[in-house]
């Protein structure tokens, strides 16, 4: 079973919470070459679930930011509930 549909049903889980391991980075996002020709519409499809998946999960989402939010990873941080971010973090959707 897909660990989104665990939590949707654990009545212990109250809350999702999305961060990096460690400290430099949030997440960085995908390779701008990533966004261009043949692999673009699979590509945002497959990221476009993600959105999905938090809107109908039924549990409030979190993000934590300890460091660089980039590209796709900066729009993961939008598509949360909440956003928690530590001074160091850097949110930039320039591609």
């Amino acid at each position: 079973m897909p660990l989104w549909k665990i939590l949707k049903k654990d009545e212990m889980t109250k809350v999702l919470l999305i961060r990096g391991a460690g400290n430099k980075a949030f997440c960085a996002g995908v390779e701008v070459k990533d966004h261009i020709g043949d692999a673009m519409p699979l590509m945002m499809r497959e990221f476009g679930k993600i959105f999905i998946l938090l809107k109908n999960l039924g549990k409030p989402s979190i993000a934590v930011v300890n460091g660089v939010a980039l590209g796709g990873g900066c729009e993961l941080v939008a598509g949360c509930d909440m956003a928690i971010a530590c001074e160091k973090a850097k949110l930039d959707n320039r591609k």
